[in-house]
């Protein structure tokens, strides 16, 4: 598996990637994301990464802005926010190699991320991967729960 940077080529299968996500995800009661929130635009807007196997798309994730209601101090800390962090079905279990990708990826001691507080399953992935939870956020008509990873030597 090989993790790029997106050329725009690529964002159509990353779009469907994340419309299966979001539609495998509601099917067990997850409102997670919502099929077409994210689009081609929208991720050659920010710093989008594919991960590839054999020239499939089989996962990605992005670097975005802060978002300063979710992360207030987002002036004062050197971090890169990670979002959407997203796995083919068919490549289950790589997430934590792409979590790793990132962290190598990210120019700044901490790495931050964000998901749906109802979200256990995700969650305890991310605080497996060694994230810490940082509190609950309101966010229109949810709570958003915050990790944050502070990586040694950086």
């Amino acid at each position: 598996m090989t993790v790029a940077r997106a050329v725009p080529a690529e964002l159509p299968a990353l779009v469907s990637l994340y419309d299966e996500a979001a539609q495998w995800l509601q099917e067990r009661g997850v409102v997670q994301w919502q099929v077409g929130a994210h689009t081609a635009q929208s991720l050659a807007a920010v710093e989008t990464f594919v991960a590839t196997e054999k020239e499939s798309v089989v996962g990605g994730f992005c670097f975005v802005p802060p978002d300063p209601d979710i992360w207030p101090d987002a002036q004062q800390a050197d971090a890169f926010y990670l979002s959407g962090l997203v796995v083919a079905r068919s490549h289950a279990g790589i997430g934590l190699v792409l979590l790793a990708h990132a962290e190598q990826l990210a120019a700044a001691p901490r790495l931050r991320l964000d998901c749906w507080a109802g979200n256990e399953v995700l969650k305890a992935f991310y605080s497996r991967a060694g994230f810490s939870a940082c509190g609950c956020v309101a966010e229109q008509t949810w709570m958003v729960q915050r990790f944050e990873k502070v990586r040694v030597g950086c």
